[in-house]
């Protein structure tokens, strides 16, 4: 088992990982891995992975949201030395630092946040800054199901409110926990939060503050501001999801740089909230019938790789729900898979070619219409060869036709090849996927 790592060594790490930490932004996980669920089912005699709405629309909602902030901090963190961290969760701070540590750094289960239930929670979105320090943003996905859930203005005001209200308790949280965090600190960075709500417009989130004085003073509290300012300035809305920079210098850069942070508290900073004691974890897929899905820290580029393709195994195929309906049709002689390039219609061609060969033992004949998919239809007929039994390879046929002009031929060679039923495979039949 390694050793625990003390906060030396977690600097060691941190500058390895992130060689350039001074002038570059990072992101942690390095890639944002959505929630997904998945069926198993038997196809041509394969098991596949076939994608599922979530069992809760929230998580859907929230994946998107997050996908649209960090989009957004993608975008500001051009140029800039700042580490973004997703979905951190309080106890997970130094949860891994060597025991031998003195004195032990404050930590979130101490007892005087326990005594105050200020101990469990998480960071949405938590950034550590070279200039600006730490910003800690509260993330809310309310708005893209408005029009589907057919709520009225009013319902629309009040729930924008209740949200604004649950974020504003939760940006409480998060900055007495960070003061807590480094209380310690020769050099206390500055906190400041902030609340991101990417599918509601600015105009909506100041209407349903209203006259609601009480919350707009809250609000204004959270980010540090006077009474006469328009606290929504400060926060991410639909308006910046666009073109987020005005809404940056608005929440990031309004007070100028923080003296405190120099180079030695900014990696000090990165090496205890991102550093190897520290777990930022994300969840694997829930796939029925496998064991409970395990989190994983994913740090790297090439980690995120990684876990996608760990994601799908055992399973080499995943397939939408309505792919499956495709190859499990038995109805209809005839089916035209359109969409453009990427979305797997070969995949459901090859699938469908093997299908027949193991049930009917008829051979399937792949179709070359004309000049512009000869090289799809060879790469068809080669990956049916490499994934049927040796005794089966004799099935498939390839044929190379120009039509219009040659359809009485591939009419005449294609019926007469076997009697009964005729099982035809072409790919990329149109030049456009819209024709």
């Amino acid at each position: 088992m390694a050793a625990q790592p003390d906060l030396a060594m977690c600097k060691q790490r941190v500058e390895q990982w992130y060689p350039e930490l001074s002038t570059q932004s990072y992101f942690v996980p390095a890639v944002y891995m959505n929630r997904t669920q998945h069926d198993q089912e038997k196809v041509a005699g394969r098991t596949v992975y076939v994608l599922q709405p979530l069992s809760q629309e929230s998580d859907a909602r929230d994946d998107a949201a997050n996908n649209l902030v960090l989009s957004c901090l993608h975008q500001v963190s051009r140029g800039q030395a700042m580490f973004v961290i997703s979905q951190l969760q309080f106890d997970e701070y130094l949860k891994h630092l060597s025991g031998t540590i003195k004195p032990i750094p404050p930590k979130p289960k101490d007892s005087i946040l326990k005594q105050q239930r200020k101990h469990e929670g998480d960071f949405d979105i938590l950034i550590v800054h070279r200039k600006y320090g730490l910003l800690a943003c509260e993330l809310k996905a309310f708005g893209d199901n408005v029009s589907t859930a057919n709520m009225s203005v009013v319902d629309q005001q009040k729930t924008i409110a209740k949200k604004v209200q649950q974020a504003v308790t939760q940006m409480q949280k998060a900055r007495y926990v960070l003061q807590h965090l480094v209380s310690h600190d020769q050099n206390k960075p500055r906190i400041r939060t902030t609340l991101m709500v990417p599918n509601i417009t600015r105009a909506q989130l100041r209407t349903a503050l209203g006259a609601k004085l009480k919350l707009q003073q809250d609000l204004r509290d959270c980010l540090l501001v006077s009474p006469t300012t328009d606290p929504t300035t400060l926060c991410l809305t639909q308006d910046d999801v666009s073109n987020p920079a005005q809404w940056w210098q608005e929440y990031a850069e309004r007070d100028g740089p923080d003296p405190s942070m120099t180079d030695d508290t900014y990696v000090d900073l990165v090496s205890r909230f991102g550093g190897p004691a520290t777990t930022v974890t994300v969840p694997c897929s829930a796939v029925p019938g496998l064991a409970k899905a395990h989190c994983c820290d994913l740090r790297l580029p090439g980690e995120g790789v990684a876990e996608t393709a760990n994601r799908f195994a055992p399973a080499d195929i995943v397939l939408h729900p309505t792919q499956l309906d495709v190859l499990q049709n038995e109805l209809s002689p005839l089916v035209f898979v359109c969409g453009p390039p990427g979305t797997g219609k070969s995949l459901v061609l090859i699938l469908k070619a093997i299908d027949w060969i193991q049930n009917k033992k008829e051979p399937v004949h792949v179709v070359s219409t004309r000049e512009g998919n000869m090289a799809a239809s060879h790469m068809i007929a080669h990956q049916l060869r490499e994934m049927v039994e040796q005794a089966d390879k004799h099935l498939i046929r390839l044929h190379m036709y120009d039509l219009p002009m040659e359809l009485n031929k591939a009419l005449r060679e294609l019926s007469q090849s076997v009697p009964g039923e005729v099982f035809v495979i072409v790919d990329e039949a149109c030049d456009d996927y819209t024709e």
